[in-house]
């Protein structure tokens, strides 16, 4: 019996995949010296020993592996690329292939009858802010709430184009618009919700000023009316203690402008949050609002809306790390093309540690760095290798 496609790439290493790519590599045959599949690998192992943040800094590290990397792939005779000739063979890298590749083989698969959180939202690549410029290449990921891994991501220039049109190709390109997706306040527009409310999905977006009349109504609401569901959580650690005191208004008879008809608005949630810093006697209050297509019909319903409106943070989580445990904002390049199949190497990894379910990723890169062997048997373990 034949294999099926996700049967195939299960039995197969990932490294031999990118290997069979046929298109991969944008290079024609005449200009292979390099291949493309092993210096990508060069690459995802530099970043797991630490050097990310500076091409010289992960071309060394290629360097100073390439002999034992060849020996453990059983490769005789492949010469390891120059520190200047890595930038430019990255930008022969088609992202479309390399990033398709990733998710079909690390990414999430859901049914058609599944239904998950995914938070939605950009993050600046500022090394690739020019001189003169205030905003570079950014990245958009959508985030699964309950493990944190990247169901697919998208890109645009931030000072030559907005995040919102990306976040709606992405959304309505990777089938997106019928789960349920959080947002922040830039993306509540009546373009972006219909086209979740209208596919059948479920949407939570931040209300601010931004939207002024819809913000000063909501704020209104809840200084006249009853709420008809509260939760509270409280949260301790670091020096802190956070309480979030949410509130549900149902809002599906209530008049909105004639734009938001199709947004489909069902209930409008106020989050007081509270937080006490113990050791610096801090104490400060923020209350946020969010709006919702879903229905809060009884307390549990009102609570899994409260609980999906604190899981939006798993992106910022998923942000944090390829910004302090991986370095992605101190790797200077003005090329969108090598910043993209780095972007996407580091994807790869986090949604790999994230499958082994590795809670300490600076102290496994750092076992990384220490041990090359424990490096190569992880990759191994993991199907890449």
């Amino acid at each position: 019996m034949a294999l099926t496609t996700h049967e195939a790439l299960q039995s197969t290493c990932f490294f031999e995949i990118l290997q069979n790519s046929k298109t991969l590599d944008l290079r024609d045959n005449r200009g292979k010296v390099h291949d493309m599949a092993l210096v990508l690998l060069g690459v995802l192992i530099a970043l797991l020993r630490k050097r990310d943040g500076n091409l010289s800094s992960i071309h060394r590290s290629m360097e100073n592996t390439h002999s034992v990397l060849l020996e453990a792939l059983y490769i005789d005779n492949q010469p390891i690329i120059s520190r200047s000739h890595l930038p430019i063979l990255l930008k022969k890298v088609c992202v479309e292939t390399f990033e398709a590749l990733l998710f079909e083989h690390f990414g999430i698969r859901l049914s058609a009858e599944e239904k998950a959180w995914f938070s939605v939202d950009g993050k600046e690549l500022r090394g690739t802010i020019l001189t003169g410029d205030t905003r570079g290449e950014a990245i958009v990921q959508a985030v699964r709430h309950t493990d944190g891994l990247v169901s697919c991501q998208g890109y645009y220039n931030g000072s030559k184009e907005s995040e919102r049109p990306c976040v709606i190709d992405l959304l309505t390109q990777m089938g997106l618009t019928r789960q349920s997706i959080t947002l922040d306040a830039l993306h509540l527009t009546p373009a972006t919700l219909s086209c979740i409310a209208q596919s059948g999905g479920s949407y939570i977006v931040g209300l601010k000023e931004n939207q002024a009349e819809l913000y000063k109504d909501m704020q209104q609401l809840f200084s006249i009316s009853k709420s008809d569901y509260q939760y509270d959580t409280e949260e301790k650690g670091h020096g802190r203690l956070e309480t979030r005191h949410y509130k549900t208004i149902d809002v599906a008879g209530e008049y909105f402008d004639k734009r938001w008809d199709t947004a489909k608005f069902a209930t409008v949630v106020e989050v007081k949050r509270t937080r006490a810093e113990t050791k610096k006697a801090k104490y400060s209050v923020e209350t946020s609002y969010y709006m919702c297509n879903i229905k809060a019909i009884h307390q549990a319903k009102a609570e899994q809306i409260c609980t999906a409106i604190r899981g939006h943070w798993s992106v910022e989580v998923n942000n944090h790390i390829r910004d302090v445990s991986f370095k992605e904002d101190a790797l200077q390049t003005i090329f969108k093309t090598v910043a993209q199949p780095l972007a996407i190497i580091r994807t790869l990894i986090i949604n790999v540690l994230k499958k082994e379910k590795i809670k300490n990723i600076v102290a496994k890169l750092e076992e990384f760095a220490d041990d090359f062997s424990k490096l190569i048997q992880f990759l191994k373990t993991v199907k890449i290798l």
